[in-house]
């Protein structure tokens, strides 16, 4: 694998967005000696898109490679994975296409990676960029999933205090990935699909990093400008971002328990534990803007038991003691997983 620097942009309908996103990456100052790219991945987009990246990066005149791929299949989680399996280098930058970088990101990304092997993914610090006109409503908003703000107290390894960074501006090591898919991973999340706000896709893939081994880290020096549009800053915003990421409750909870509680995980009271902690929770939130996400996790666990063992299956075999061939022959694949 080569060491270097794949910046991958994964877009759905960004032809509004993508002019300033590549604006900052053609102001990058990256040293000679670190090579870097720029692919655009056109999920299933029906705007201007690809004539606009086009377009956009030919004025800037710049030997950096750059690159359009089309990957049909709707679902950022997909998107993301045509950029790894197209990417030409061992460290992929997944830039969201609102994400300005600042001009020493691709600099620092490297040489954070560089600095540890077993590092599988690094978050950085995203900044919101909001109008003036909708300031007062922002300030107001629950910002959880905006992908802003600091990760961590301090730069360092996270993996066993929060396992996880936010997708926006987050640096993969190729390898692990593929050796996850050595493993037979297959993603249980599309992420946000089209219109859709379903996400969790990328917790889950740091979450199974960390099952395999990696570090997850955090650097507060890798600072990137994240655009707010306006339609993204409203309360019914907010609420229908809630309601879709409860799809990934279930495995995202999982997951966790695997890394952080492996003996309620291995429990077979397990599923009878979240039913009543979310029972409970919803009780204690009545009248609350909360008690709905609640009362809701709790009749997906019911209307999905099925579904929650076989979850918990496909982690259980996959992230035990096996090798490659090991564990694809365990058919977890055929699995009810979606």
């Amino acid at each position: 694998m080569k060491q270097g620097v794949s910046v991958i942009i994964c877009c759905y309908n960004s032809a509004k967005r993508l002019p300033e996103t590549l604006r900052h990456l053609a102001l990058q100052k990256v040293p000679s000696d670190i090579p870097w790219e720029v692919i655009v991945v056109n999920n299933a987009s029906t705007d201007d898109t690809v004539h606009v990246a086009e377009q956009e990066w030919s004025q800037y005149n710049l030997s950096i490679p750059f690159r359009i791929v089309d990957q049909p299949k709707p679902g950022l989680s997909n998107a993301r994975d045509k950029g790894f399996e197209v990417a030409e280098y061992e460290y992929c930058l997944f830039c969201d296409d609102d994400n300005w970088l600042q001009k020493d990101y691709v600099r620092i990304a490297f040489e954070t990676m560089e600095s540890d092997p077993m590092i599988g993914v690094v978050g950085g610090h995203g900044e919101p960029v909001v109008c003036e006109r909708k300031l007062m409503v922002w300030k107001n908003l629950n910002k959880v999933g905006y992908g802003i703000g600091a990760q961590h107290q301090e730069s360092g390894d996270i993996t066993y205090v929060k396992g996880q960074v936010y997708g926006a501006g987050a640096v993969f090591n190729r390898s692990s990935y593929f050796k996850l898919k050595e493993y037979g991973f297959v993603s249980l999340l599309s992420d946000r699909t089209g219109t859709k706000l379903s996400s969790g896709g990328d917790t889950e893939l740091c979450l199974a990093l960390v099952l395999k081994g990696y570090k997850i880290y955090y650097s507060h020096k890798l600072r990137f400008k994240h655009f707010i549009p306006d339609e993204r800053i409203s309360t019914e915003y907010v609420h229908k971002m809630k309601l879709e990421k409860e799809h990934s409750r279930i495995p995202i909870s999982l997951y966790r328990y695997k890394i952080f509680n492996p003996s309620l995980f291995h429990s077979k009271f397990i599923w009878w534990r979240e039913l009543g902690y979310s029972f409970k929770r919803g009780l204690m939130s009545i009248g609350r803007d909360s008690d709905s996400y609640y009362f809701r996790y709790f009749i997906r666990l019911i209307t999905d038991r099925k579904k929650f063992y076989h979850y918990r299956a496909y982690i259980n075999r996959l992230y035990n003691d096996y090798t490659p061939d090991q564990a694809v022959n365990l058919e977890v694949t055929k699995l009810n997983l979606k």
